[in-house]
């Protein structure tokens, strides 16, 4: 052994009797963890303790965080689930409104449609099945205890353009019996109604 290395350029072993602790820091995980750019204050977070098998929540605060949702649909399309971007594009081009809208995806093919005034909810509500991206978009109001259902849809109503319909047949015996070579005929648009359009009925 070194004689060069004595006991004493070590620092003393502690005995049974004392207790080793780990050295105390007052850290700040939440600095740790993300920056302080992309933290944001307007859901503080808490710690509860107790920790119930079912945790209970009463109608109260249900009520409250239900304020935020208030002005919204949920919305799914029948068959493939569009592209987020491909819908919001038809969305915008379709309607006209008077206030901001927000798409949201939510699991299994689902999206929020979150509006800011009820004028625009209502005028969307009001059609319950809309046509985007060439697929039935169907409606339905999002309440607390909403959970998203899709229905089994044995048909759907859909719109359809008769392309270079003779001006003879521009009534409605030429256009109902042309339609009813796809479904059950249900109603025209206005334009075609009105005959001021005659590009397509």
């Amino acid at each position: 052994m070194d004689p060069s290395l004595f006991s004493t350029d070590f620092p003393p072993l502690p005995s049974s009797a004392e207790e080793v602790r780990p050295p105390t820091h007052n850290c700040n995980w939440k600095n740790i963890v993300v920056s302080t750019e992309q933290i944001a204050n307007d859901i503080p977070l808490s710690f509860y303790p107790s920790k119930p098998e079912v945790i209970p929540f009463s109608g109260k605060n249900f009520t409250k965080a239900a304020q935020d949702w208030s002005l919204c649909l949920v919305g799914y399309s029948i068959g493939r689930r569009p592209f987020y971007k491909a819908l919001l594009g038809a969305i915008q081009k379709t309607w006209t409104l008077k206030g901001s809208f927000q798409l949201l995806s939510l699991s299994e093919g689902f999206f929020l449609l979150h509006f800011s005034c009820v004028e625009d909810l209502e005028m969307a509500w009001s059609r319950g099945v809309w046509f985007f991206l060439g697929r039935p978009f169907v409606l339905q109001k999002w309440s607390p205890h909403f959970r998203p259902i899709r229905e089994n849809f044995t048909s759907a109503p859909i719109w359809i353009k008769i392309h270079d319909l003779p001006l003879v047949c521009w009534n409605s015996k030429g256009i109902s019996r042309i339609a009813s070579k796809v479904g059950i005929p249900l109603v025209v648009d206005a334009l075609t109604a009105q005959k001021t359009r005659l590009t397509f009925a």
